[in-house]
């Protein structure tokens, strides 16, 4: 008697826990039908309030080697390149960090502000739904006879940046983006970013020598998450650097007054180049006669 009481009670258990995952696949399934039906219906009506990064049901984008700088996101008229509003969209944006008790503020397009509206405009142009590859960006109405005149996409790209408030360095945020059309209907289109500054100090410094038709071309490439303070030396005797590369601090030459020394600095994830001639073209030199440094000195 006891070990039937048992097992009703386990068909009971994994009863409610089939129950609870088909409910939960269904609430999730009717939230995708329900989107899709709110989607469409706003396509019947030619709108079409669409973003790359922004989604009905919020999106999250994760990034773990942000830079710290400004995110872009952009929005949208149309659902792809051969379908777009034929009205005019008012919008706002909102931008708000999603984190209890913090001094950081998120702020849009370069502004102060972490609401603003803006407008995607509908206009009207020539579509080429051909393979012909003639290009019909500038056609009017009247020469567009052989292809398609309607509403073309339009799209607006926006930016927003983490400050804090107290002036300390921000090295990680979560951040929601809010798009809402106003005008002539309204829609909600959302993303949560969540923002992680690469804290580790992976990269390298490198040089590439090149010989060209009548120069000799030195690259510098910095793939730090950081700008660096570089020093170049090499040579003077064999190589003399372009009168025309003065992209540095400051330099030094040898007893024939040549600049054999520059101290420069390179934006992370960013290369510089500098052009050279050899006094005696008939010889070959490579990376290897040059050395590169980082340093202070640019401070």
């Amino acid at each position: 008697m006891k070990k039937d009481k048992t097992t009703k009670h386990l068909l009971y258990a994994l009863f409610g826990i089939i129950l609870l995952v088909v409910l939960t696949r269904g609430i999730t399934y009717a939230k995708y039908v329900s989107d899709a039906a709110f989607n469409y219906y706003l396509g019947s009506k030619g709108f079409y309030f669409e973003s790359d990064d922004l989604e009905l049901t919020q999106s999250k984008i994760t990034d773990t080697s942000w830079d710290g700088e400004k995110v872009t996101f952009n929005v949208k008229n149309s659902s792809n390149k051969y379908i777009a509003s034929e009205t005019d969209i008012s919008y706002e944006i909102s931008c708000t960090v999603d984190e209890e008790n913090t001094t950081k503020k998120c702020f849009l397009n370069g502004t102060e502000k972490s609401t603003i509206t803006a407008k995607l405009s509908a206009s009207l142009g020539c579509l080429n739904e051909t393979n012909d590859e003639v290009d019909t960006s500038t056609f009017t109405e009247d020469k567009c006879s052989k292809y398609t005149w309607t509403y073309l996409p339009t799209s607006k790209e926006h930016y927003f940046e983490v400050v804090d408030e107290e002036g300390k360095e921000v090295n990680n945020a979560t951040v929601i983006i809010t798009a809402k059309s106003t005008s002539p209907y309204e829609k909600t289109i959302s993303a949560k970013y969540i923002l992680t500054k690469d804290s580790s100090d992976i990269g390298s410094l490198s040089l590439k020598y090149e010989t060209k038709s009548n120069y000799e071309n030195v690259i510098i490439t910095n793939s730090y998450n950081e700008d660096k303070c570089i020093k170049l030396t090499w040579n003077a005797d064999n190589l003399i650097i372009d009168e025309d590369s003065n992209d540095y601090i400051s330099y030094k030459t040898n007893d024939k007054n040549y600049i054999n020394e520059i101290i420069f600095k390179v934006s992370k994830k960013d290369s510089i180049n500098y052009s050279f001639y050899k006094i005696d073209t008939s010889k070959t030199y490579s990376e290897t006669d040059f050395t590169l440094v980082e340093t202070t000195e640019c401070e």
